[in-house]
């Protein structure tokens, strides 16, 4: 069976419950949502209504430069209220796309480091965003000794690739990764010990909104990519993520 590591379900509406049962059929027996705003309730309520979905709540970083200080203590406020409902913290970490000045770069290390923090001190892993920052996140991941870590979409850089693993940390791959030709050679190096699926759905692929049943084509894709067998790629994957998120 097959884990979507990486996704963000709340956006779906009412057509969850058939996403969720073509994800089923489709050999996706769990997967790992991370709220894509403020949707902390929406996903604590999916979590509760479909067994395959677990979640996880943590601020992210583009909505960082944008908000209070008031507001980040009611978010994390609400993240230490749902403790008992959740597998982690994300997604969470720095984008710096988002961040047009120095100023919004070092409120989101800020609040990367208070989460980084949180996760520590409740024995829970972290799933980390890295937009056009991501030797700036890894590094700074490893500064704050983050225990337990996803790298989520981490297939662009061989050198980073390698420092990731070294530290121990996850790296999850999706779907456009396992079809662009230099993000699989880093993908072919990632130990299998290291290695997660994701779909990110809704991120679209191929001109369509991903859903977490794309997990099954990253798999054999990844198959193919590492030379292994669909079971062997599937279980591992799998043990994988329930190890890090204690599922």
């Amino acid at each position: 069976m097959i884990t979507d590591s990486h996704c963000h379900l709340a956006g779906f509406g009412k057509r969850l419950g058939e996403i969720v049962a073509d994800s089923r059929k489709a050999g996706v027996e769990l997967m790992v949502n991370c709220p894509e705003s403020f949707e902390f309730d929406e996903c604590i309520k999916l979590s509760r209504e479909f067994r395959e979905i677990k979640t996880c709540l943590g601020i992210y970083p583009c909505e960082v430069p944008k908000i209070s200080e008031n507001k980040i203590k009611e978010l994390m406020d609400e993240i230490e209220k749902n403790l008992g409902n959740i597998v982690g913290i994300g997604e969470i970490g720095l984008d710096f796309k988002c961040a047009t000045n120095e100023s919004e770069r070092n409120k989101m290390k800020d609040i990367f480091a208070a989460q980084i923090q949180f996760a520590k001190e409740n024995s829970l892993p972290i799933v980390v965003h890295s937009r056009f920052a991501e030797r700036d996140a890894l590094e700074f991941a490893e500064s704050q000794k983050a225990e337990k870590v996803l790298m989520h979409w981490y297939t662009h850089s061989e050198k980073l690739r390698k420092k990731a693993v070294d530290l121990g940390y996850y790296i999850s791959a999706a779907p456009r990764a396992v079809v662009d030709e230099e993000q699989k050679k880093v993908i072919e190096k990632i130990p299998l010990e290291n290695l997660l699926i994701e779909t990110d759905s809704p991120v679209p692929f191929n001109g369509e909104n991903a859903t977490p049943s794309l997990a099954r084509f990253v798999t054999e894709k990844i198959a193919e990519i590492k030379g292994g067998s669909f079971e062997d790629i599937a279980g591992q994957t799998s043990k994988n993520a329930k190890k890090l998120f204690k599922i």
